[in-house]
């Protein structure tokens, strides 16, 4: 864009501005008054079913608001079975609310929505709807829910005592040389950061709280598409074990992974007593079709 162009709208470079400084927030009550345009909330700029009324005046800024529209991140139900439903949790929607009584979209009430009936029993504090277990908001993949609390305990039983072989997938922008691992690295929390995790580089590694033992095993798909096994489930424990060896998660800052789109992805639970589907890699990952791929099957019962 000429710098002219910005001298003779300068309303539309502030609105510019203005919606890259709030297109990553959630709807708020904050509302703005630009001069000689219509008031407009923050709501306007997170996910905007169409553009502002004031933008149709300004075609270079509708494009650049139209270009940020996304649509809505949905849960899927993958399969069910007597015991259990079996969702697609896409990347970006967290599962539950981040406290209680909070609002907001999550997996929990999209799939109270989906199914009311998970409404109906009492289900204990932590596993609200019968969810299972967690996946951090920007994981994808399969999410499992009990029907009922009997069907709940049992699957937590499976979960706590190391029953389940848990299947991820990743991408890394970084390399090694090397394409079969095995990680054995105690995890605990970072001293002072509560959004990190440390690994255990000796005696006196600076930590808070107690050691957690934790085990990943990591194998090359192809290229940089990686397969990471574990049966135990330390917070963070993929992202921290593969950034360790020196492949730190394509998007994940918090562990030297760069820009770029956040790329986690659970596949599937190895050991599971029922038959599972096998939760469909995001559109933008890349494909392969050879022994022991995402698309030709891999670890685990449902692959």
């Amino acid at each position: 864009m000429q710098q002219d162009e910005f001298q003779r709208r300068p309303c539309a470079a502030v609105a510019a501005v203005v919606v890259l400084a709030f297109r990553t927030y959630s709807a708020a009550s904050l509302v703005l008054e630009l001069p000689g345009r219509t008031r407009v909330s923050r709501r306007n700029f997170w996910r905007p079913p169409t553009a502002p009324p004031w933008v149709e005046h300004d075609a270079w800024l509708s494009e650049l608001c139209a270009s940020w529209v996304t649509e809505p991140v949905q849960i899927e139900l993958l399969g069910e079975d007597a015991s259990y439903l079996y969702l697609m949790k896409p990347a970006g929607l967290p599962v539950f609310p981040r406290s209680v009584g909070e609002g907001g979209d999550c997996a929990m009430v999209q799939l109270l929505s989906l199914r009311p009936s998970q409404a109906e029993s009492d289900w204990p504090l932590g596993f609200w709807a019968g969810i299972l277990h967690r996946l951090d908001n920007g994981t994808s993949g399969l999410l499992v829910a009990a029907r009922s609390p009997a069907a709940l305990a049992a699957g937590r039983g499976l979960f706590t005592d190391g029953s389940l072989q848990k299947t991820y997938l990743f991408l890394s922008d970084q390399d090694v040389g090397w394409d079969q691992h095995c990680v054995e690295h105690d995890l605990a929390h970072h001293p002072s950061d509560r959004r990190k995790m440390v690994w255990r580089r000796g005696q006196n590694t600076r930590h808070r709280g107690q050691w957690r033992p934790a085990t990943t095993s990591l194998r090359r798909v192809d290229g940089p598409l990686w397969e990471a096994t574990m049966t135990s489930g330390a917070r963070h424990q993929i992202r921290l074990h593969a950034a360790s060896v020196g492949l730190a998660l394509r998007g994940d800052k918090l562990y030297g992974g760069g820009e770029g789109r956040f790329c986690l992805h659970h596949k599937t639970l190895g050991g599971w007593p029922e038959s599972l589907p096998k939760a469909p890699l995001p559109a933008g990952w890349p494909r392969s079709s050879g022994p022991g791929s995402p698309e030709g099957g891999g670890n685990g019962s449902a692959s």
